[in-house]
């Protein structure tokens, strides 16, 4: 009997769900799906990284650092396959990591919609996410989210300093 879980529809999206439970590709690997903590949110009284985003926030970009490398690895042997279901894993951190950032859940369903109320995201980042979601198999979004999350680390990283500085 197969696992399946509901799906809210604030958090479904075709790229990471289908009509009732998570892609195949997620549920075959044993990595940490994007949306695990929103899926998880209704059904336990623990904190959630939105709440007290900083280590998670600091552990994604930790980890960026060592998949960027295996992304464009993938991408320059042509392994495209592969290179298409790290990209779709590393868009959903992205989401992720952008809400939580800004003390929000991230809702992939919604995400178009909310986006206007953050106030930490890259320089037009709504329509530049939605490039990358559009063409996550492409080398070219690949480069794009390279360069949002570089920006977004950025942006953290000054927003971070501030609040040191007013505590001071």
């Amino acid at each position: 009997m197969e696992n399946k879980e509901v799906i809210p529809r604030e958090l479904m999206h075709s790229l990471f769900f289908d009509e009732s439970n998570w892609h195949e590709e997620f549920l075959k690997s044993s990595k940490r799906k994007p949306f695990y903590y929103e899926l998880r949110a209704s059904h336990t009284k623990n904190s959630n990284p939105w709440h007290s985003p900083e280590p998670f926030i600091k552990e994604y970009f930790e980890r960026w650092n060592e998949v960027e490398g295996h992304i464009g690895k993938l991408f320059s042997s042509r392994n495209k396959e592969e290179a298409s279901i790290e990209m779709v894993y590393q868009i959903g951190y992205f989401m992720e990591t952008l809400f939580w950032l800004n003390e929000k859940m991230a809702l992939a369903g919604v995400w178009q919609e909310r986006f206007a109320s953050i106030e930490i995201a890259p320089i037009n980042g709504k329509e530049r996410l939605q490039y990358v979601i559009d063409h996550y198999d492409h080398y070219t979004s690949f480069v794009q989210l390279r360069e949002l999350v570089n920006e977004l680390h950025k942006k953290w990283m000054r927003n971070e300093a501030m609040k040191k500085s007013q505590s001071e």
